[in-house]
């Protein structure tokens, strides 16, 4: 399917587009693919994921460099996502955590509640990805401190439902194409 078909399909606003760069891709060219911005841009125009953001007052934050358990790429905000999760009553699960879609940079848990932290830009498709999950909510910090909160929104199911469906269709599409010369 190429790119017009997914703007067909998928429907996202311009403003959509954009926000899609600003925060998850950060213009890093690593985590730039035109689909997976469509696919979330479309989800934010649809009113399926909300994105709320918070400049982080650093004068609230003391920079210490004691806690060595944070290892790996950015580290400095991996501390400020850890005292950030504590200061909401999180308890900080580990670094660089496999779970369902993806690595998280940092993994807080409060009670059935989860919080998947990215420091700085991420690949694009992870708040489909982690928000599928309940009680998940993906927070994104960024080098010039904002800190981007990503949840559900109201027609979260009925776009992830049509999301399936679209990826159900494509993968059909794949094999019929592949199968087609037998």
């Amino acid at each position: 399917m190429n790119l017009k078909e997914y703007l067909k399909e998928y429907k996202p606003n311009k403003e959509s587009l954009n926000i899609v760069d600003f925060v998850f891709s950060q213009n890093d060219i690593r985590y730039e693919s035109p689909w997976d911005k469509i696919i979330v841009a479309g989800f934010i125009t649809r009113g399926a994921l909300n994105i709320n953001s918070t400049r982080i007052n650093m004068s609230e934050f003391v920079e210490t460099k004691s806690d060595t358990s944070v290892k790996g790429p950015q580290e400095d905000l991996k501390r400020l996502a850890s005292r950030l999760l504590e200061k909401k009553g999180f308890q900080v699960e580990g670094y660089e955590i496999p779970i369902p879609g993806g690595i998280v940079d940092v993994l807080g848990k409060k009670g059935d509640e989860l919080i998947a932290v990215e420091c700085g830009p991420c690949r694009i498709d992870k708040p489909i990805e982690y928000l599928k999950r309940d009680k998940m909510t993906l927070w994104i910090i960024t080098r010039d401190n904002v800190l981007y909160e990503i949840t559900r929104g109201k027609d979260w199911k009925k776009m992830l439902d049509f999301h399936r469906s679209h990826q159900i269709e494509k993968a059909r599409e794949y094999v019929d194409q592949a199968f087609s010369n037998f």
